[in-house]
């Protein structure tokens, strides 16, 4: 069987795999996260459940893997008033929607002012379930007020004059094949 190219991969996969991609970041915390659910008569992307304080709540995510950041419109004619009778009706108890690109000022205010709606960029999503970029500036910040970024010697390959990470950087740029060698 002929292996795709990358230009021939359908929207449909494109938004499938950042779709999995997000199933699988939840499923760090929440590992009965599943996709593609028949919640009612609408399909949900991905849908979990964690407890506040004794209460089981169902969430569910809603993933826009698109170019453009999402509108206000969008989101409240869309995504919104699809999900808002799942809500309504207790199947649901939240809605997050996780996309690529961060929303603007309107679209936002939207978000807020919707009790059962939340939205956050993959990244955000992955800082607020796994939190290394508190652990990584903290790390950051040692280093550099113990002098120790003064110690730092850049590694090298041997026969290169630049550091390794520019080279490698340099031979991806590059395209040249694999085994040609660096």
């Amino acid at each position: 069987m002929a292996k795709k190219s990358a230009s021939s991969t359908s929207t449909t996969e494109v938004g499938d795999s950042f779709r999995d991609a997000v199933a699988a970041l939840l499923r760090t915390k929440y590992s009965d996260a599943k996709t593609e659910v028949l919640v009612g008569a609408k399909k949900v992307d991905i849908v979990y459940t964690t407890s506040d304080f004794g209460r089981r709540i169902t969430v569910g995510v809603e993933c826009k893997n698109e170019a453009t950041p999402l509108t206000k419109d969008r989101i409240r004619t869309e995504i919104w008033a699809e999900h808002q009778q799942l809500v309504d009706t207790q199947k649901l108890d939240m809605l997050i929607i996780v996309a690529r690109r961060d929303i603007n000022a309107m679209a936002r205010e939207f978000v807020n002012g919707t009790a059962a709606l939340r939205f956050q960029t993959y990244e955000q999503l992955e800082d607020s379930l796994i939190g290394l970029n508190d652990y990584v500036a903290g790390l950051a910040a040692m280093f550099k007020d113990n002098h120790l970024d003064q110690y730092y010697v850049a590694a090298r390959l041997e026969g290169h004059t630049k550091p390794a990470l520019d080279v490698i950087a340099d031979w991806m740029r590059s395209g040249a094949n694999v085994n040609s060698g660096v």
